[in-house]
């Protein structure tokens, strides 16, 4: 019914001879190329899985219009720095989150012989925010829709609608970057591919992904039927109204068309607008319901381990920024990330501590130095929103350090030092002579951080 994939990312390997990348004349694109470490992006092979049926690759994405390979030579940092300020705007909530998802529930696994959590040198792994990327797709295997799930604790995450026509980036040839929907991607290469792709846009690895047809999801909704939705607005088809506008009853069989359907006159967004409604109403039925004996799916891993946790009250439910191209009868509808953000800035709200896409985010330790575990907390949840992966949250051998530091360990990691820097807003980039380090960044924080937080503990750089 329900067919989950692992292992679909691109591979790591670098290539033998790095290409000089041709940019396309696209902010997103001259981004990614500007910003990521080797491999750049590169088509990868569709590996077929067992448990999913995938039609054989035979052939490219379409080649991008005229015109479209015109090359940029760089692409600014302020469109970056945008999105920190963007982040930052977001306020206390988001630090106070993710402070909290840190050392409770599952995360926090001991790493260092010191289990006190107010001493120094204690040290803890970051579980990383699981993620779960449902695709729903016709009975003849064309994407429909994407929703991106997070489990932020055993009761608490968050869903974020992905329009289908947005552009994500491949290497059809060494050296050059196109653009290409993610709908027309999945049609082209398959699920594999399109998966790989859109975690290289959010620099993210997935932890699941989910495939679900449109006859699959009758069954997945009947335990719960019907379900009372507040449709956000009217889906009239050939000047006939399909679904009315506000309070409606939504029976299983009904879930599809209700998913699926464009109306007249309507836009994309307003079809992710409605499908929020309908992921909202059925986690609310599953949770009235009793949770796991709601649901058709194994709860313990997979698909149903993310409706099971998701079925309560403490649900983030967030769309994709995204801005609209302009579209004529040879260029359809494509959809760009807003101006000014990043992908791991649009993600951070639902997955405060993201498995980065292979190779893509620089590994962080970050470690108090002031006496407060927490004055570390806020700051490891901006440096992964900034790009970064935290993989270690701890105390600093010593207490009392006035100045924060980020120390890298290999000269091919100083751009990231200083955009972790950025990031923070305070600090001194240097660098270890530490050879052997498993990590590529320790950022210490210190006073100077917490002098200039817009609070005592949790707070991001202040103005």
């Amino acid at each position: 019914m329900v067919t989950a994939m692992s292992d679909a990312n691109p591979p790591t390997d670098p290539p033998t001879d790095e290409p000089k990348i041709e940019l396309l004349d696209d902010p997103i694109a001259a981004l990614l190329a500007d910003l990521w470490t080797e491999p750049k992006i590169r088509m990868p092979e569709v590996v077929a899985e067992e448990s999913v049926e995938e039609a054989e690759v035979e052939s490219l994405p379409p080649e991008a219009p005229a015109g479209v390979l015109e090359a940029i030579s760089h692409y600014s940092r302020r469109g970056f720095l945008i999105a920190l300020a963007i982040l930052v705007g977001l306020g206390l909530a988001l630090v106070v989150f993710g402070a909290r998802v840190i050392l409770e529930s599952s995360d926090g696994r001991m790493l260092s012989a010191e289990s006190d959590t107010t001493k120094p040198g204690f040290e803890a792994i970051v579980e990383k925010t699981p993620t779960a990327l449902v695709m729903a797709t016709t009975e003849d295997g064309q994407l429909d829709s994407v929703t991106l799930l997070s489990l932020t604790s055993e009761s608490e995450g968050g869903i974020m609608s992905i329009p289908v026509q947005t552009n994500v980036y491949i290497a059809p040839t060494p050296g050059v970057i196109l653009p290409i929907t993610l709908q027309a991607l999945y049609a082209a290469n398959g699920a594999a591919t399109a998966t790989a792709a859109l975690g290289e846009l959010l620099n993210l690895n997935f932890t699941d992904t989910v495939i679900v047809k449109s006859s699959e999801w009758q069954s997945l909704v009947s335990p719960v039927s019907a379900l009372a939705v507040s449709n956000p607005s009217a889906v009239v088809v050939a000047g006939e109204e399909v679904f009315a506008k506000g309070s409606i009853q939504l029976p299983a069989e009904n879930v599809w068309s209700y998913l699926s359907t464009r109306s007249d006159g309507g836009s994309e967004l307003d079809r992710a607008s409605r499908q929020q409604a309908f992921w909202r109403s059925w986690l609310a039925a599953i949770g009235t319901a009793g949770g796991s004996s709601a649901l058709q799916v194994p709860t313990s891993s997979g698909f149903g381990r993310y409706l099971r946790n998701l079925a309560g009250d403490q649900l983030t439910v967030e769309t994709l920024p995204v801005t609209e191209l302009p579209a004529t009868e040879e260029v359809p509808l494509q959809f760009r990330l807003a101006p000014g953000l990043t992908g791991p800035s649009v993600i951070a709200a639902i997955v405060p501590f993201p498995d980065g896409a292979p190779g893509r985010r620089p590994r962080l330790k970050v470690l108090d130095g002031t006496g407060e575990l927490a004055n570390a907390e806020g700051p490891a949840v901006l440096l992964a929103a900034g790009g970064g992966q935290v993989d270690i949250i701890g105390n600093a051998a010593e207490f009392g350090v006035e100045s924060t530091e980020i120390t890298y360990f290999d000269p091919a990691q100083l751009e990231a030092a200083n955009r972790m820097r950025s990031v923070l807003g305070v600090g001194d980039v240097v660098e270890s002579r530490q050879t052997n380090s498993a990590l590529d960044l320790t950022v210490t924080i210190g006073a100077d951080y917490q002098s200039r937080s817009t609070t005592t503990s949790l707070g991001g750089p202040g103005a």
